[in-house]
């Protein structure tokens, strides 16, 4: 991987800290993520996601799993008042 200042990364796995579009865009080059699509997309508030694989099974962990604060209800008025639900 070359970075933006041209210096070249070699490593078996990368972590990217962006949203996945913009780094199947930017950094893999795909064109179904590209900017001028990516710029007229409506987008919202989202939850931080963890795409983690895993050998085995993980004790009381099941293929999907929500993890929701004590304040989840604020936290989905606050979606709500920018999407305009309200």
């Amino acid at each position: 991987m070359i970075d933006q200042n041209g210096k070249k990364w070699n490593a078996d796995i990368f972590i990217p800290n962006a949203d996945a579009a913009s780094f199947r865009g930017q950094i893999l080059g795909r064109k179904k993520f590209n900017e001028d699509k990516l710029d007229k997309m409506h987008w919202t508030l989202a939850p931080f996601t963890i795409y983690l694989g895993v050998k085995g099974k993980v004790k009381n962990l099941e293929h999907h799993n929500y993890f929701l604060g004590s304040n989840f209800k604020g936290y989905a008025d606050t979606i709500n008042y920018f999407i305009g639900v309200y």
